[in-house]
C-alpha cells in the first residue's frame, strides 16, 4: 500500500502546477492551461487544490456520480446511492483537505484517505452493476474516464 501512495503522491508532484504551488508562485488564470481545467466553469482560482488535475478530475467524477445515482430506484435513496455519493465526495474533499497540509506526513495520510474512498466508490458501481442499477458499458466508461489516472496508484 505504501509504494502505491508514493506512486500517487509522486505522480502529483510530477505536476508542473503543485510544484509551482510549492514554491509560494502564484499562479493567475492566465498561467493555467485551459486544457488542465477540463473547461470548467471555475472562477479565479481562490485555493491551491483547484489548480490540481487530480482534484478537477475527482469533482467531474463527484458530479458523474450524481448523475448516475439519480436514476437509481427510490429505494435505494438513503442506501447505495447515499454510500456513493459519500464516497465520491470524500476523494475530492480529502485531496483538498491533504493539499493544504504542510508536513508531508499529513498530505500523504489524506490522499491514503482520498484513494481508499476511491477504490470504495469503484467497489460500489460494481455492485450497482451487478444490481443491473448501470450496465457494463456504463462501467466501463465510469473506469476509463474517471479511474484512469489511478490505474497506476
Amino acid at each position: 500500500m505504501r509504494i502505491f501512495v508514493d506512486m500517487f503522491v509522486y505522480s502529483l508532484i510530477d505536476n508542473k502546477l503543485l510544484m509551482r504551488l510549492f514554491a509560494d508562485e502564484k499562479i493567475s488564470n492566465q498561467q493555467v492551461n485551459r486544457s488542465t481545467r477540463k473547461n470548467q466553469p471555475y472562477m479565479d482560482f481562490v485555493y491551491s487544490f483547484e489548480k490540481l488535475d487530480v482534484w478537477q478530475e475527482a469533482h467531474l467524477l463527484v458530479k458523474e456520480i450524481y448523475r448516475v445515482t439519480e436514476s437509481f430506484p427510490n429505494s435505494e435513496k438513503y442506501g447505495l446511492s447515499n454510500q456513493i455519493q459519500r464516497a465520491a465526495v470524500s476523494v475530492v474533499s480529502n485531496i483538498a483537505k491533504g493539499v493544504s497540509r504542510f508536513s508531508l506526513k499529513e498530505q500523504l495520510r489524506f490522499i491514503e484517505i482520498a484513494y481508499g474512498s476511491l477504490t470504495e466508490v469503484y467497489c460500489q458501481l460494481m455492485i450497482t452493476m451487478d444490481l443491473n442499477y448501470i450496465n457494463k458499458e456504463k462501467l466501463e466508461l465510469l473506469k476509463n474516464c474517471y479511474f484512469k489516472n489511478f490505474k497506476s496508484v
